[in-house]
């Protein structure tokens, strides 16, 4: 025999960018996001062209460290201009989208891609 449930769940049908703007986190979550997508991406195009930490920095005209912490994907100092050497040394596009910020749009949509 079911039980009659007299308290509906507050959670159903909200969005999981609802719950970030209710805990007030939604900014610093797609700003670590992006910034892990664009590493992951990075390494992967690195991995795809056999092309190393020390070689890519040779590429940039800097130092092994500063390829390791844009690697990191954790690193909030992370600048555009850095990100975008760093794509070109792969023979890459940065491209950097703005759009509308509702909450119907997909993260994907949000995430700086890397081509």
């Amino acid at each position: 025999m079911k039980k009659n449930r007299t308290k509906e769940n507050p959670h159903i049908g909200s969005s999981f960018e609802g719950w970030l703007d209710q805990e007030g986190i939604r900014q610093e979550v797609e700003e670590r996001s992006g910034r892990r997508a664009l590493a992951i991406q990075l390494a992967r195009a690195m991995a795809k062209r056999g092309i190393s930490q020390l070689e890519l920095a040779r590429r940039m005209k800097t130092s092994r460290a500063v390829v390791q912490r844009v690697l990191d994907g954790e690193n909030p100092g992370l600048t555009f201009k850095t990100a975008q050497k760093a794509t070109a040394a792969l023979g890459l596009q940065l491209i950097v989208r703005v759009e509308e910020n509702t909450a119907k749009s997909s993260r994907r949509e949000r995430e700086l891609v890397a081509l």
